[in-house]
């Protein structure tokens, strides 16, 4: 009866709720989608990049090896230059890659003497044959170097030199492959936007059938809210008594059930719709990522060290995405309740030394001192240990995207009354006052924070700590000044407590 009176008395809002549902979970979905998008886009680029590079590096092994074979610097100029001039197919491989502007082997003096192909746009370029101090040097210690040249309106180069020595080990001349800058980016951009026109389109598609479904769910339980409201408004018409009030709550008992079904059922096609999403991102992610270990095992052959550094960007990228992907997934099964959670009792200290060792070489490599504090390592908390690594994990990579170079990072526990409190300090920069009250909210980033290394988050790691930490029955906090580093807190009940 309470609840008729309150909802007859209440104004429903100007804007109705099914717009509101619908405007927020579009532009939510929108901003994941245009992410993604962007996200494959550069992984594209990226890969184009490297193919041209691989390229280059086949050309210049094949000039190199028939150097090795027909080279003999007791004869002639001449005669070395017509021997290698019946290399054909290195002509006809060099011709058939587009991004290649010249190919060419120079001798010892600094002459051309083999042209495997050679575009009239980009001649001074193959003629140029003095190097940099900085291209010598590097050329000197490991055999191989890339270098720029540019010119108006060709664009720019960029050299693979090869060092080709005999069999006796004398230098005989250099390999050098031009791989033309504009036509790679030109490649790439006509790639990037067929790419952005398919996944646009089915981006359109999937955000139409998510709006459509979620307005109709959304304008049902909205009608039947105002149906309620009028049905309200006449039970306190008649004074609240009577068969005929009696009808009304009986309809209006209905109805909450109708839209308590019609709630569960639009969170569970929701939830449905960001795990096709995510899975349809989640496998070429996953292939990327594989493919990209495999090549740098030496699986496929052998991997100069420069391939192996790209390739090592590619994983990792493809790693970071999958792992915001997992994160958005979280954050929506929480949201609907289809998260599931394994509570156990788990020692506290055997937790955070596994999240300290998981990023103990990334930040030995950036000069960044991690220790795990294990004072209390034998405290017993209540919660599930996997999501409570999670947390760890987010934190500490939190940490280590701000701290600066010499600076330092702690995680620890302690007990505190009948719970177990965690934490995660830095000495980084620490967060403004204005910044604090909204950290730990979906997408939100602290305003001039920008990371001393690694790419800028998207605001969700916080969030997602957070709501974990309350699923557990935790609460979470930060204590921090600018200038004087951070520290996040979240506490779990304490085992021995859950137990007695």
């Amino acid at each position: 009866m309470n609840k008729a009176v309150l909802l007859a008395r209440k104004k429903l809002p100007p804007l109705t709720m099914s717009v509101k549902l619908t405007v927020a979970v579009s532009l939510y979905l929108a901003f994941a989608l245009s992410l993604l998008t962007g996200m494959i886009i550069h992984l594209q680029k990226e890969n184009f990049a490297i193919k041209a590079k691989e390229s280059a590096y086949t050309v210049i092994s094949e000039i190199s090896t028939a150097v090795f074979h027909k080279w003999k610097p007791s004869v002639s100029a001449r005669a070395n230059a017509a021997a290698l001039g019946g290399y054909e197919s290195i002509k006809q491989l060099a011709y058939d890659d587009e991004y290649i502007a010249y190919a060419v082997f120079q001798d010892s003096k600094n002459n051309i003497r083999f042209i495997a192909k050679s575009l009239p746009d980009y001649v001074w370029m193959m003629q140029r044959s003095k190097m940099d101090a900085y291209t010598q040097r590097v050329l000197n210690t490991s055999g191989m170097a890339a270098r720029q040249l540019a010119s108006y309106p060709e664009g720019s180069v960029t050299e693979y030199v090869s060092a080709v020595h005999g069999a006796d080990k004398k230098l005989l001349g250099l390999a050098r492959v031009g791989i033309s800058d504009k036509k790679v980016a030109a490649a790439a951009g006509k790639l990037s936007k067929t790419t952005v026109m398919k996944i646009l389109t089915v981006n359109l598609l999937a955000l139409a059938l998510v709006s459509l479904a979620v307005f109709y769910l959304a304008s049902t339980i909205e009608k039947r809210l105002r149906r309620m409201h009028e049905q309200a408004r006449q039970l306190l018409d008649v004074g609240g008594s009577g068969p005929e009030s009696a009808n009304v709550l009986i309809q209006l008992t209905h109805e909450f059930e109708e839209i308590e079904t019609l709630v569960s059922s639009l969170k569970r096609k929701f939830i449905e719709l960001a795990s096709t999403i995510s899975h349809e991102f989640r496998s070429p992610l996953q292939a990327i990522g594989g493919y990209a270990d495999f090549l740098r095992r030496g699986y496929a052959g052998p991997i100069t060290p420069e391939q192996d550094k790209y390739l090592k960007i590619i994983g990792e990228n493809a790693e970071r995405f999958q792992g915001f992907i997992n994160n958005v997934m979280d954050l929506v099964r929480l949201g609907g309740g289809g998260l599931q959670l394994s509570p156990a009792a788990f020692p506290a200290g055997e937790i955070i030394a596994r999240a300290c060792e998981l990023f103990s070489k990334q930040a030995a490599e950036n000069n960044i001192k991690l220790e795990a504090d294990l004072a209390h390592k034998d405290i017993w908390a209540y919660g599930d240990s996997n999501r409570v690594y999670q947390i760890l994990v987010n934190l500490i990579s939190n940490s280590l995207k701000f701290v600066p170079s010499g600076g330092s990072i702690s995680a620890g526990c302690r007990a505190s009354g009948n719970m177990v409190e965690f934490y995660v300090a830095d000495t980084g920069p620490g967060i403004p006052a204005a910044g604090q009250s909204k950290l730990f909210s979906e997408f939100y980033q602290v305003p001039g924070m920008e990371p001393a290394r690694g790419y800028k988050g998207l605001g969700i790691g916080l969030a997602l700590c957070k709501k974990l930490t309350e699923a557990q029955g935790g609460t979470i906090r930060l204590e921090s000044a600018e200038g004087e580093g951070a520290a996040v807190f979240f506490t779990l009940p304490a085992a021995y407590t859950l137990k007695s």
